[in-house]
């Protein structure tokens, strides 16, 4: 199994007042799956580490546990990344060297 990073993009269909708690009960709920999650105006962004042989699968698997966390959420966009590929995302310097 390969470690990916999945980031999970979604709006609340209840309230368009999501605050700290409400951000501290996904993290909560995915605790086991190293999350990481910010918020804005009725958004939410959730980054959370799941296994799997393929992105798809890790894929299917961080909507199940999202859906879980936040059934009050339509989501907009998800993507998946390597766990190993991950800090090139934020170090520009690493696709040089690559």
């Amino acid at each position: 199994m390969t470690e990916w990073s999945v980031s999970i993009d979604a709006r609340s269909i209840v309230s368009a007042d999501f605050g700290e708690s409400d951000a501290e009960s996904i993290i909560d709920a995915l605790a086991s799956h190293a999350p990481v999650v910010s918020y804005g105006h009725g958004s939410v962004t959730a980054r959370l580490s799941v296994t799997g042989d393929s992105a798809q699968e890790a894929i299917n698997q961080a909507l199940s546990l999202f859906g879980k966390a936040a059934p009050d959420h339509d989501i907009f966009h998800v993507e998946a990344l390597l766990a190993k590929d991950l800090d090139r995302e934020f170090d520009p310097t690493a696709m040089a060297l690559a």
